[in-house]
């Protein structure tokens, strides 16, 4: 029983957050809100990741959450919280450094998780949502690894870049390597 509710949460979260990746625009052709979401714009070629702001804080503005969750439940509590107009998600070495999306983590916070979901549709899937929860509830700094330097499946990137990493057994123990050897164990310093 537990199985199953899972799971029907699950598709129910991955049919609310299937994008077209790299959707291409120009100025006489821009399918952006109309193939993506609304808050997709056309910039530099491509359609922007209406999510790039947070993902939570996209979906939940929906006034039909707020007559959905009971005054003082957990989910009005969160629904409140991710909304507040100063609360942004955390950023993560992915980011631009100036993006008006996101705020660094705290100097005494956490220090960046990677995800490695190698090269596999779920696991990215499931990535993106632990991203999500991390950087938008728990104010945790996370991205995607893939293994491979200039590639990224990061879900906040604002072209919706997603580039299918490493599953070769053989080099996927490589990035580990790299940051046990980081000075501090920090991996972010590898940016591609």
């Amino acid at each position: 029983m537990a199985m199953h509710v899972a799971l029907s949460l699950l598709l129910t979260l991955l049919k609310s957050l299937a994008v077209d990746a790299g959707l291409t625009c120009n100025l006489t052709h821009n399918p952006c809100a109309e193939r993506l979401l609304e808050g997709s714009e056309c910039v530099d070629g491509f359609c922007t990741n209406p999510f790039e702001g947070g993902c939570l804080k996209f979906f939940l503005q929906d006034e039909a959450y707020a007559d959905k969750y009971a005054e003082g439940s957990v989910e009005s509590n969160l629904r409140r919280r991710v909304l507040s107009p100063e609360r942004k998600r955390i950023c993560n070495s992915e980011d631009p450094e100036s993006s008006p999306f996101c705020e660094p983590a705290a100097d005494d916070g956490y220090s960046e998780l990677r995800i490695f979901p190698q090269n596999w549709d779920s696991p990215i899937a499931t990535s993106w949502m632990m991203q999500i929860i991390l950087s938008e509830i728990l104010n945790v700094p996370a991205t995607t690894e893939t293994g491979r330097a200039n590639q990224n499946n990061n879900f906040y990137n604002r072209k919706n870049k997603m580039d299918y990493g490493m599953s070769d057994l053989d080099d996927d123990y490589d990035s580990f390597q790299n940051a046990f050897d980081a000075e501090g164990g920090d991996c972010t310093i590898y940016k591609g």
